[in-house]
């Protein structure tokens, strides 16, 4: 497919017009568009538009000018975007569809609800809760960076230059503040230039605490009774109620405080309480069962062993992202009718179309029904389903050398081998196949 051309746009727009200037809703996807043929000048000239699909092309980024301000609904599913800052030019869209992009992660589904303050829907969801975690993440962000401020200018000289000063603290803030999951640094690092920039133009006078785009009353009047992403205390009313092994093994001190202790003697206190696999959500299920959980391993950090502060977790029909600091339920995948039993992490080297290599954490899941599902928790899509047993499936396993190879077992004694479950084909020696656009690249032979 080529450039754009009117003709083209006024087949494929709605209602029927011979001017540009009438169309409401205009349908372009599945023809392979690159992101240079979306022409600015041509489509600039759309100033009724309201609804545009995009989806089925091989988008990479979206032009930065495409004077649509009127724009409602945009559907760019199922393309190669990287990035979504661009989307900022459409202060008025309402529903967003981006699924199958997969380059984009959890930061970028952050950003979007930054960016777009009359944003309703993405991905066909209730916008609402990403819009919670926003505000709780940039209300943590900009304490620390105005604490940042304080240190820094504290520690300036006063012959330094304020200009070099300033770059330097802004440099200094995105370097050293942190703060929620490594899986939202994109994000959090964003966010904090974004901070430190307005708390310089001020000259520290003034940042503001939740500087979130307003959102119209409605949105905000029907996010109120949605329970937050965050974890909150139990309710007095709910016992926590210990099976009796384990308050046989609670310490006379941790009786006494309703505490844990650790094994130097100090006492624990739990940080967050979350029910996230409870049916319905409702605080009182306490029959649900959390069968596994597991850390993910911290594939940066250079040696063997290192885990990151997040966590997934699996019971009942659900499998559960978590960052243990902030309480955030990062992702959670359901599936009705499944009892998730065990879950295990491996990551994966990929290829882009550009070339570039990415390191993909893959999070597998298995259960009651024997399939072993793989997801792909930075982009929050099943990548593939696996028929390994018959049985339900008591745990999962990944060889600690060969990062495509999952060991499944269940209960009591069959243990399969799974190569090549990371969509690299157990059937062809040295193979290399593509999810989404981008190559998987391994080295696998059938056992």
């Amino acid at each position: 497919m080529g450039p754009l051309s009117v003709r083209l746009l006024i087949q494929r727009g709605r209602p029927k017009s011979d001017r540009l200037g009438k169309i409401r809703s205009l349908d372009l996807s599945g023809l392979k568009l690159l992101s240079e043929h979306l022409d600015p000048k041509l489509l600039s000239r759309l100033k009724q538009l309201q609804e545009l699909d995009l989806s089925n092309n091989q988008l990479e980024t979206l032009p930065a000018n495409l004077g649509l301000s009127h724009l409602r609904i945009l559907r760019c599913a199922n393309n190669q975007l990287g990035d979504v800052t661009a989307l900022c030019q459409f202060p008025q869209l309402e529903e967003l569809s981006l699924e199958g992009n997969p380059f984009l992660t959890v930061s970028d589904n952050l950003k979007v609800s930054f960016l777009l303050p009359k944003l309703r829907k993405v991905n066909g969801k209730d916008a609402s809760s990403t819009c919670s975690q926003v505000e709780n993440l940039n209300r943590e962000l900009t304490s620390r960076v105005t604490a940042h401020w304080e240190k820094f200018m504290a520690a300036l000289s006063p012959e330094e230059e304020t200009e070099k000063a300033q770059a330097d603290f802004v440099r200094s803030a995105v370097r050293d503040v942190r703060y929620g999951p490594e899986s939202l640094s994109d994000f959090t690092q964003w966010r904090v230039r974004m901070i430190s920039e307005e708390l310089v133009a001020s000259g520290g006078t003034h940042v503001h605490e939740a500087d979130i785009p307003e959102r119209p009353p409605k949105t905000r009047a029907t996010r109120e009774p949605r329970a937050r992403p965050v974890a909150l205390k139990r309710p007095s009313d709910i016992p926590l109620s210990l099976s009796p092994s384990k308050r046989e093994h609670t310490s006379p001190l941790a009786q006494a405080e309703g505490s844990p202790v650790g094994s130097d003697g100090s006492q624990l206190e739990p940080l967050h309480f979350l029910q996230c696999h409870s049916k319905n959500n409702s605080p009182r299920d306490l029959e649900t069962q959390l069968w596994a959980c597991a850390f993910e391993p911290a594939w940066d950090e250079g040696h063997a062993g290192a885990t990151s502060q997040t966590v997934a977790t699996c019971g009942g029909e659900a499998v559960c992202v978590i960052d243990c600091q902030t309480g955030i339920v990062l992702h959670k995948y359901k599936s009705p009718g499944e009892e998730f039993f065990s879950v295990a992490w491996t990551a994966l080297t990929v290829v882009t179309q550009a070339g570039h290599k990415k390191r993909w954490s893959v999070l597998a899941a298995a259960g009651l029904r024997g399939l072993v599902r793989l997801l792909h928790v930075r982009a929050g899509f099943c990548c593939g389903v696996i028929r390994a047993h018959k049985k339900a499936i008591a745990t999962l396993c990944f060889s600690p050398t060969h990062e495509t190879h999952l060991f499944s077992k269940t209960s009591p004694h069959t243990l399969t081998l799974q190569p090549g479950a990371l969509g690299l084909s157990p059937w062809l020696p040295r193979s290399a196949q593509t999810v989404g656009g981008t190559m998987l690249r391994g080295s696998l032979t059938r056992l």
